[in-house]
């Protein structure tokens, strides 16, 4: 015999008002919790790694897109204040294949730990919280990628990528 399936009546009509509401609740349920309740300063510094010190590097470690060997009140040169972009935060590891770029890096930052070798960089991810990819053009989509898979934000120079294959790659990797 055959059971009779009969619709519930009783069910109330939901307002487009209380089907936005609902939806907000549950994504904010999924957002995390704030940084505040996480115990960190919200003002405190990123802390940053510098895969590449010299060449373009320079001007990214500036914060202002001038090189290193522009004097303060040259023509061109930055107008003069509190320091902004990467000089404002806290550059904990430096790395380069040139140890002498390292090491010129290392006198402006010389809390920074040194590495040769962007691979192992990633052996104490702990140690950053960002990184700044300015390595030749071949290395962009490898540093990138690493520091994706170990959760870092990254900022990389141009092209990220040479060919589908590693823009792919790095998407699915994001």
């Amino acid at each position: 015999m055959k059971k009779r399936i009969t619709q519930d009546t009783s069910r109330r009509r939901i307002t487009r008002r209380e089907l936005v509401g609902g939806a907000l609740a549950a994504a904010g349920a999924f957002a995390g919790v704030p940084a505040f309740l996480r115990g960190q300063n919200l003002n405190s510094k990123l802390n940053i790694a510098l895969i590449a010190c010299g060449g373009r590097a320079n001007a990214n470690m500036n914060g202002d897109g001038s090189s290193s060997r522009r004097e303060k009140g040259a023509p061109g040169a930055a107008p003069s204040g509190p320091p902004t972009g990467i000089p404002a935060e806290n550059i904990t590891v430096l790395c380069d294949v040139n140890q002498d770029a390292v090491e010129a890096a290392a006198r402006k930052f010389p809390q920074a730990k040194k590495y040769n070798d962007f691979r192992r960089v990633f052996d104490n991810p702990k140690d950053f919280d960002a990184v700044i990819v300015s390595t030749t053009e071949h290395t962009h989509a490898l540093a990138t990628y690493l520091a994706l898979t170990h959760g870092k934000h990254v900022y990389c120079e141009k092209p990220l990528t040479h060919d589908v294959w590693e823009a792919r790659l790095i998407r699915q990797t994001a």
